[in-house]
């Protein structure tokens, strides 16, 4: 839990120079490090609330309270949303809402493409999955029938 905090404090931080810069008449295109700085925590704190639910076994589930932990999460996870809508708006209110859209519409396409390599990735570790289990029979019935043969050779020819 400690992780999601310490990047969702990243993003809560970026997210207040991006505010102070724009109230002092700073283009929102000027802080586009920033906006990054933003986006970047937030891809961390989802990263991190994905890895906590991998993490969790059964010893962690039963420790401290569930209710507890969703809120940390979904409360973290709520704050950033809102605080993305309102980067959004500081596009559209500076002019740019073609920008913004550009900027999704290429998220969009980069987490397709993400998405799609991942899926592939993990075909290909299934796949292989399946030639080693496959050449493990194989093995196993070829030393199966090594044995009985040796066996069957052994009682005919060491009677």
């Amino acid at each position: 839990m400690l992780e999601i905090t310490l990047a969702a404090q990243g993003a809560f931080k970026a997210f207040e120079l991006l505010k102070k810069g724009v109230a002092a008449g700073k283009e929102i295109e000027d802080m586009s490090g920033t906006v990054k700085q933003f986006f970047a925590a937030k891809h961390r704190v989802e990263t991190e609330v994905k890895a906590a639910e991998k993490r969790n076994t059964k010893k962690d589930m039963l420790v401290g309270s569930a209710l507890e932990e969703a809120i940390d999460y979904v409360e973290e996870q709520q704050r950033i949303i809102k605080m993305e809508e309102k980067i959004k708006w500081m596009y559209i209110n500076a002019g740019k809402s073609a920008v913004w859209s550009r900027i999704k519409t290429e998220q969009a396409r980069i987490q397709r493409r993400r998405d799609l390599e991942a899926s592939k990735s993990k075909a290909k570790a299934s796949e292989d999955e399946a030639l080693i289990r496959d050449l493990s029979l194989i093995a196993g019935v070829l030393v199966a029938g090594a044995a009985i043969t040796g066996l069957i050779l052994y009682l005919l020819l060491g009677s």
